[in-house]
């Protein structure tokens, strides 16, 4: 199989939305003029699988990997990741979009123009919303949440443009298939935002539902866990410290007979310090169970097969050669371990 020669890749994740992705493949057409690649990840899809719509001379290379099940929006963009790890070049970027048509085509340019030798990453922070109220409220309470908890603002989501290096460091994270943003924050990777505004859908609905977020917002949070637990023990260790001086201070009032007020301060004091005492001590343990319940799912995940398809595979509807498969058969050690799936996977005649 050739290699990703072209300098711009894009990437997208698709699971039973294959008219909306054929509509953003026709409209990157119209946005990128120079030549360039696409690697579509079909997570599985079953009622309707993507399939390229009509044969065309174009400048995309088109490339589809797909799963034999459906693994999650998150772990089939870490297996398109680790694909272009093996061939992707330094002086390449790779862009990470939706399929749907919510990640605007046009603001590619953009991204990959924010080009000094400094930036790793350049995201697209979330500006201008199409989602319901409701949605919008969550998730600004998730983003103050995970703000409060991790230091870091988590006003992007999973459009972005990496960098060749970048990819290849992100592909090495056992995390990479949790959650690709808080990767990112993890990885210590230089970053830079750019405000796109979101568009619409191109086609369908949108597959996100309220136990959808919380599951994808507990996942960023997991992925940050050490980040979290030292703040925690930081918050503990802070607020147990207050609550120490304000119990003194409560007992020297009180055993002074000084005013009713400035006892009823100082046992507030004592009583705020020793609530967060506590709930910092509590979240950081259930976040710790967490971490680990995740990773022991991980290791007990069935290892699945993958396929992957050229543009001419798909304009002809010829049968991908047998280089062209990439098989994860578990008496050959090709499995997803750890939440790190191997290059194994990736055989070395591809």
């Amino acid at each position: 199989m050739p290699k990703l020669c072209a300098k711009l890749i894009v990437l997208m994740p698709v699971y039973e939305d294959a008219e909306a992705c054929s509509q953003l493949l026709r409209h990157l057409e119209i946005s990128i003029q120079e030549p360039y690649c696409v690697v579509v990840v079909d997570d599985g899809s079953l009622r309707h699988p993507f399939v390229y719509p009509v044969a065309r001379n174009s400048a995309q290379d088109l490339r589809v990997i797909r799963l034999s099940r459906n693994r999650g929006h998150q772990a089939a963009i870490a297996v398109g990741l680790r694909y272009i790890a093996r061939y992707v070049r330094t002086d390449q970027w790779v862009v990470v979009m939706d399929s749907d048509g919510e990640d605007v085509p046009e603001a590619i340019a953009e991204l990959v123009a924010q080009n000094e030798a400094i930036v790793d990453v350049v995201a697209a922070s979330r500006g201008k919303r199409n989602d319901g109220p409701l949605f919008q409220l969550l998730y600004a309470a998730y983003k103050a949440l995970f703000r409060c908890l991790t230091g870091y603002r988590m006003n992007f989501g999973n459009f972005m443009a990496l960098r060749g290096t970048a990819v290849q460091r992100l592909s090495t994270m056992t995390t990479l298939s949790q959650h690709l943003a808080a990767t990112v924050l993890a990885s210590g990777l230089e970053m830079r935002k750019v405000r796109v505004d979101r568009g619409r859908r191109y086609a369908g609905r949108s597959k996100m539902n309220l136990r959808k977020l919380v599951l994808h917002g507990v996942a960023s949070l997991a992925v940050l866990a050490p980040v979290v637990q030292r703040r925690l023990a930081l918050n503990t260790a802070l607020f147990a410290g207050l609550a120490s001086v304000g119990g003194m201070v409560l007992g020297g009032l009180m055993a002074a007979g000084l005013h009713a007020n400035l006892s009823s301060v100082a046992m507030a004091v004592v009583v705020v310090s020793a609530v967060v005492v506590v709930v910092s001590v509590g979240l950081s343990s259930r976040l710790q169970k967490l971490r680990k319940r995740t990773e022991r799912a991980l290791d007990r995940a069935q290892p699945f097969s993958i396929r992957i398809e050229t543009s001419e595979d798909l304009v002809t509807g010829g049968t991908p050669a047998p280089s062209a498969r990439l098989l994860a058969q578990p008496t050959s050690g090709c499995s997803l371990s750890g939440n790190n799936i191997s290059h194994s996977l990736l055989q070395q005649d591809i």
